[in-house]
C-alpha cells in the first residue's frame, strides 16, 4: 500500500475520531458535571482553534518554503535556519497567547479553575510544539506520519478525558492530562528525530519577511477570517451570556458541524481540480465546473434531507435532556445553516486555489460580524441559535452571490 493511501486512510481516522470525541465526551460531561462545565470545555476549544489561526498560516508557508528547496527527512540541514526559525517562534507564540489567556481568565474568568488553565495552556504549548517536525513531515511527502500522530494524540485525549470525568468528576484534570500526553508526544517527537537539530542556523531578515509576509498575507486572511467565522459564536455568548448558554450553542452546533466538516473534505479536491483546469484554460472547464456544481448541490440537499429527518431520533438516542424544543425553529435553522456554509465554501476553495481568496477571506469577516450582529440584536427571538439567522441569510443573499459573480468574470 502507497504512502498516500496510508495518508488518506489515517487522516480520515483523525477526523472520525475527532467527531467521536466530542460525541462521546458532550454527554458524559453532562451527565457528570452539567451544561455550566459543558459550557467551559467548548469555550476552551473555541480558543484553542482561534489561536491556531496565528500559526496556521505559517505552517504554509515553512512547507512551501521546504518543498522548494526539495528537502527530505534526511536532508533538513538544507533549510536549517527556516527549522530553527519555525522552532523559535511556534515557541514565542505559545508563550505571548499563554500570557493574554492567564490575564483574561483570571480577570474576567474566575470560575475556571486555575488548574484548568494550566492544563489547557500546557496543551496549547505541546500542540504548538508539534508543528516544525510536522511540517518537514508534509513537505518530505512523509503526511502518513502527521496522520499517525494526530491519531494516536487523539486516542489519548478521549481515553485520558472519559477516565478525568467519570472516575474522578474534574474538568482540570482532563486539561491537564490532555497537556501532559501531548507534551509526552512533543518530546518523544524529537527525540526519534533529533538529528533534525544537529545543524542549526539563524535566519536572515530576507527568509524571515518571505515566510512571514511574501508566501503567507493572503493565506492568513482567509484562514483568520473562516476560523473567526466558525467560533465566533462561542466566544461572544460567553461574554454576553455565560457558558450554560455555551453548552447550549455546542450541543446544537455539534452535529450540524459534523456534516459540514465533512462535506468540506468532499468539495477541497473538487475545487482543486477545478482550480488547476482554470489555470490550463482547458476546454471542458466549463461542463466540468457546472458538473461539480451540481454535485455540490447534491451533497447539501442529501445532507439537509438526511439531517432535517434524522436529527430528532439521533439527539433523543445521543443528549435524551436536551430540550430542542426550546429554540424557535430549532431544525429549520440548523438545516439552512447546513446548506450554505457547504455552498459558500467550494466557491470559496475555488478562489482559494486561484490564489485569490482575500476576497473570501473579507466575506467570511462579514458573516463573523452578521453574527455578532444577531447574537445581539436577536437573541431574545432565537435565543443562541441567533448568530445562526443571521449569518445564514447573509451567506444566501450576500455571499453565495458574489463569489458567483466573481465566477462569471473569471470565465
Amino acid at each position: 500500500m502507497t504512502d498516500y493511501k496510508n495518508t488518506v486512510i489515517f487522516n480520515y481516522i483523525a477526523t472520525f475520531a475527532n467527531i467521536a470525541t466530542g460525541l462521546i465526551l458532550f454527554p458524559i460531561i453532562v451527565n457528570n458535571l452539567g451544561y455550566e462545565k459543558l459550557g467551559v470545555f467548548s469555550l476552551l476549544f473555541s480558543i484553542k482553534a482561534i489561536a491556531d489561526i496565528g500559526v496556521g498560516w505559517m505552517g504554509g508557508s515553512f512547507v512551501k518554503h521546504y518543498i522548494s528547496h526539495e528537502i527530505s527527512e534526511s536532508k533538513i540541514n538544507k533549510c536549517a535556519d527556516a527549522f530553527l526559525f519555525s522552532n523559535i517562534l511556534y515557541a514565542l507564540y505559545s508563550v505571548l497567547l499563554i500570557i493574554i489567556l492567564s490575564v483574561y481568565f483570571i480577570g474576567w474568568k474566575p470560575e475556571v479553575e486555575l488548574l484548568t488553565l494550566a492544563g489547557f495552556t500546557l496543551y496549547i504549548f505541546s500542540c504548538f510544539m508539534m508543528r516544525p517536525i510536522f511540517e518537514v513531515f508534509t513537505a518530505s511527502l512523509s503526511q502518513c506520519k502527521v496522520a499517525k500522530f494526530r491519531c494516536v494524540q487523539q486516542l489519548l485525549f478521549l481515553l485520558t478525558s472519559i477516565a478525568s470525568i467519570i472516575l474522578y468528576q474534574s474538568i482540570p484534570l482532563l486539561f491537564v492530562m490532555a497537556g501532559i500526553t501531548s507534551l509526552i508526544m512533543v518530546l518523544a517527537l524529537n527525540i526519534h528525530n533529533k538529528s533534525y537539530f544537529s545543524t542549526l542556523s539563524l535566519p536572515s531578515k530576507i527568509l524571515v519577511k518571505k515566510l512571514m509576509i511574501t508566501d503567507g498575507k493572503s493565506y492568513a486572511l482567509f484562514g483568520i477570517s473562516l476560523i473567526c467565522m466558525l467560533q465566533i459564536d462561542i466566544i461572544a455568548l460567553d461574554i454576553l451570556y455565560g457558558s450554560a448558554t455555551v453548552a447550549l450553542f455546542s450541543i446544537a452546533w455539534r452535529v450540524p458541524n459534523t456534516i459540514i466538516q465533512l462535506a468540506w473534505r468532499l468539495s477541497e479536491p473538487m475545487a482543486a481540480i477545478v482550480g488547476r483546469k482554470m489555470q490550463e484554460n482547458d476546454p471542458k472547464l466549463k461542463e466540468m465546473l457546472k458538473n461539480n456544481q451540481f454535485k455540490m448541490i447534491g451533497v447539501a440537499v442529501f445532507s439537509c434531507v438526511g439531517y432535517y429527518f434524522c436529527i430528532d431520533i439521533f439527539l433523543f438516542w445521543w443528549m435524551p435532556s436536551y430540550d430542542m424544543e426550546q429554540f424557535y425553529y430549532f431544525k429549520e435553522i440548523t438545516t439552512f445553516s447546513i446548506f450554505v456554509l457547504i455552498i459558500v465554501k467550494f466557491y470559496a476553495d475555488l478562489l482559494f486555489y486561484q490564489k485569490e481568496c482575500i476576497f473570501s477571506g473579507f466575506t467570511f469577516l462579514g458573516v463573523a460580524v452578521i453574527k455578532v450582529i444577531g447574537i445581539v440584536f436577536l437573541y431574545s427571538i432565537f435565543g443562541s441559535l441567533a448568530s445562526l439567522v443571521t449569518m445564514s441569510i447573509f451567506i444566501l443573499l450576500v455571499s453565495i452571490p458574489l463569489h458567483i459573480n466573481w465566477l462569471i468574470k473569471k470565465l
